[in-house]
């Protein structure tokens, strides 16, 4: 099923595991949009250098049209003519780790379904994951439509999930999967309802969290192997 919903991305393992779940559940994005350094080099949130070769294949193999853009600033003048010249009102965000989209790509009159890794609004900011693993019994995952401020859009969906294994790479594998997972949900009732149920955020309450200290995760992975 061709979905009128566009992807913006870049060719990390978040969006090698949207694109694959999308893809086995029969949904199929009308366009994307795809972020590539000029020199072709490993960029944030990618694991290996052929993760750009990978995210592409899955496309063409499934006739999903797409546009390869010459950057991986999200905020780029090339990504925000590129997003005008679309007829696709909303785009599954998948862009670079730590990226912030600014007003003027916010401005444009897109929609951007973003998956959080952390239960809004309690877990706003970066690398929640591991706060989750470090405070709670559980880890969510947050739907939401971007806005200027950090993770404060509107929330669609809230899912939570069983604490990883141990052995499981948490940046590159749980974080990714769940997210896919969360996505598949939002897209089955999207697809239900042809419409987006959307509940406000309350501002004011809430933690902002930042890049996590290396030995802090290495707390957090020990609380794992207990």
């Amino acid at each position: 099923m061709i979905i009128n919903i566009g992807m913006l991305a870049i060719a990390n393992s978040r969006s090698i595991h949207y694109i694959q779940k999308m893809v086995d559940n029969d949904y199929f994005p009308s366009f994307v949009i795809v972020l590539q350094s000029k020199k072709n080099e490993i960029t944030t949130g990618q694991k290996t250098g052929n993760s750009n070769e990978k995210f592409l294949r899955i496309l063409s193999d499934n006739n999903i049209e797409f546009q390869i853009v010459p950057t991986i600033d999200i905020n780029d003048k090339k990504v925000i003519q590129s997003l005008s010249k679309r007829e696709e009102y909303i785009f599954i965000y998948s862009g670079p780790s730590g990226a912030i989209l600014k007003k003027e790509i916010l401005s444009i009159g897109k929609k951007f379904l973003h998956i959080h890794p952390g239960k809004l609004p309690n877990f706003k900011g970066s690398t929640t994951v591991y706060y989750h693993i470090l405070s709670d019994s559980c880890c969510s995952a947050s739907a939401i439509f971007l806005e200027e401020n950090i993770d404060t859009g509107p929330i669609i969906h809230i899912k939570d999930y069983p604490l990883p294994e141990n052995n499981i790479d948490l940046d590159y594998e749980y974080d990714p999967i769940i997210r896919s997972v969360l996505l598949i949900e939002v897209l089955n009732k999207y697809v239900q309802k042809n419409t987006f149920e959307l509940t406000k955020q309350n501002s004011k309450s809430g933690e902002t969290y930042f890049i996590m200290h290396p030995v802090l995760r290495h707390i957090a992975r020990l609380k794992l192997e207990k």
